[in-house]
């Protein structure tokens, strides 16, 4: 027997869910639909659609498992089929979230071919075929063939900014919530036998935790128990930040360890200051603690020039990377500063001869192009067609396609900029969007355009 009012309020939540999805892509929109802010001690509608779903799906639990109890099911078969929608959920959702931040040019079948297959082989797995019109004999083949789609595409994923990092739970995804939260209701209802107290108990734990999550005492999620605390507490961290995501915090350590390789939390200038610190507390040590503490000193730092050394490709190339981009600052710095032509040409010049078709190769020719340009040389023209013409996708073609008298320079960029901060502070975001979507183009400099691309990327995430 099914109850019409739960499957209209699934499909109400449902159609709801489908349509606040799409909010942040809007301008305009009022702000009691949206997402409340952090700082901010109310629930805008969109807040409520996903509680609302987890609500009628512990309306179904009770009625579910009655059902199968009535149609003569064990408490292990209800257990073995709650585990088997739990764990399907669960699955689904790491598979989805971490579409999130596959990284292209890394996984051999690039991100969209990826999302395909991960999409073919969730519907073969879990498709009911029973009611299909398929013989019989196909049916495992079907599934076994979605399993394996499953295996390849997670064993191929590269994730991360630089693709350096494999799958992981991060926020285990919707549905993955959805799974946690119906295995450990469903569990729960099972075994206690309808029992109001043990149910009210649970609750009472689940809400406490996420209370003393949220105030000053937090909760310490530390080894294996780290994948569970989103589960438990909805939180990642105790953070003042206005959202925390695992994977951001991934991409930041890897960005660090690929310009600057493994950095341990006592070195350098930690331990430097410290030395400075007790040597200033001299007359509390003795002479023969100031003798350990030097000797410490210089074996730590032999220590740490001894890993320093690049011996693998990895550090050979990230100390050949940061050279380049040294190679041309300080080209772009006597071109465009000091208005040293012929030395900034010759760096660009020797770059090119080694290196002539990378991104950063497009740079040193736009800065060619600049620097002949105002010297009234034509070659600025040939450079120009070239970038054009073979780096067509590139920042730079998009800024020599303009009309360079909308180009902004240095002290327009700095006040769009001051001004954007000031929209920010007042919460315009949308406006922000629509700024930095109209002028990110004719800005020149790419720090402010790194600048301008923060601006929306958070004004999105507000």
């Amino acid at each position: 027997m099914r109850y019409s009012s739960i499957d209209f309020l699934r499909a109400i939540t449902m159609l709801f869910m489908i349509w606040v999805n799409d909010f942040w892509t809007l301008i305009n929109i009022p702000k009691w639909l949206k997402h409340a802010n952090s700082s901010e001690d109310y629930l805008g509608f969109s807040d409520i659609i996903f509680p609302l779903f987890l609500f009628i799906v512990g309306l179904s639990i009770p009625l579910a498992i009655k059902k199968r109890i009535d149609q003569g099911q064990s408490n292990n078969s209800n257990l073995k089929h709650i585990m088997n929608r739990s764990f399907s959920l669960i699955i689904i959702g790491v598979f989805m979230v971490n579409t999130e931040n596959a990284h292209n040019e890394s996984i051999i079948i690039g991100t969209i071919y990826w999302k395909l297959l991960m999409a073919f082989g969730i519907a073969l797995i879990w498709i009911d075929w029973k009611k299909t019109p398929i013989k019989n004999y196909l049916h495992r083949f079907l599934k076994i063939t979605g399993l394996l789609i499953l295996v390849f595409i997670a064993l191929i994923y590269k994730g991360g900014v630089n693709g350096s990092l494999w799958m992981t739970t991060q926020w285990w995804g919707i549905l993955g919530l959805i799974g946690w939260a119906y295995l450990l209701n469903a569990v729960v209802y099972l075994y206690s036998k309808n029992s109001l107290l043990i149910m009210f108990l649970l609750w009472l734990l689940l809400i406490s935790l996420n209370i003393i999550n949220h105030s000053e005492m937090g909760i310490e999620f530390n080894g294996f128990s780290k994948y569970f605390s989103t589960i438990l507490t909805r939180t990642f961290k105790k953070t003042n930040f206005y959202f925390y995501n695992e994977r951001i915090v991934a991409f930041g350590i890897e960005s660090f360890k690929s310009v600057w390789g493994n950095r341990e939390r006592d070195t350098y200038w930690r331990v430097e200051k410290s030395i400075i610190n007790n040597k200033g507390l001299s007359n509390e040590i003795n002479k023969n603690e100031q003798t350990e503490e030097v000797v410490l000193e210089n074996e730590t730092q032999i220590q740490e020039l001894y890993n320093d050394i690049p011996f693998s490709q990895f550090k050979k190339d990230s100390i050949k990377n940061l050279l380049d981009i040294s190679k041309l600052e300080l080209a772009e710095s006597y071109i465009l500063k000091y208005k040293n032509y012929n030395l900034g040409e010759n760096i660009i010049t020797q770059f090119l001869s080694k290196d002539s078709n990378s991104k950063r190769a497009t740079k040193a020719k736009y800065l060619l192009y600049k620097s002949y340009k105002v010297q009234d040389n034509l070659k600025y023209i040939e450079i120009k067609d070239d970038i054009i013409k073979n780096d067509s996708l590139s920042r730079f073609a998009k800024i020599l396609l303009k009309d360079q008298d909308l180009l902004m320079d240095e002290n327009k960029s700095l006040a769009l900029i001051d001004s954007l901060g000031k929209m920010f502070n007042n919460q315009d975001f949308e406006k922000i969007i629509k700024s930095v979507d109209l002028n990110i183009d004719i800005i020149e400099k790419e720090d402010f355009q790194i600048d301008l691309e923060l601006l929306r990327a958070q004004s999105y995430g507000r």
